[in-house]
């Protein structure tokens, strides 16, 4: 395991050292969770931004647009079964 130095705020330190005593984590193991939580919310960050960028895309290109819907329509019956949605009236129009 790799090893880090870090250098906290009074402030900051205290908080940390109030919780792990209230939770009876180890500091350490709080700060591992914490930057643990943070990078996979950057990550999630950074793959929502690359599907708006995806979806602006297919919005402005009409060639795009409609092999996207034509894509939905074909597996709609997919999705229908993995979600119950099956005897919906309105599943069919999920998308719009």
């Amino acid at each position: 395991m790799g090893m880090l130095n870090v250098r906290l705020s009074e402030e900051l330190e205290r908080r940390l050292t109030e919780e792990a005593a209230r939770t009876d984590i180890p500091r350490s193991e709080l700060v591992r969770a914490a930057i643990n939580e943070m990078l996979e919310r950057k990550a999630a960050e950074r793959r929502e931004r690359r599907l708006e960028e995806a979806a602006r895309m297919i919005a402005e290109d009409p060639a795009l647009y409609k092999e996207a819907r034509d894509m939905a329509q074909e597996f709609l019956p997919l999705e229908n079964e993995a979600t119950g949605k099956e005897d919906r009236q309105d599943a069919e129009h999920w998308w719009r």
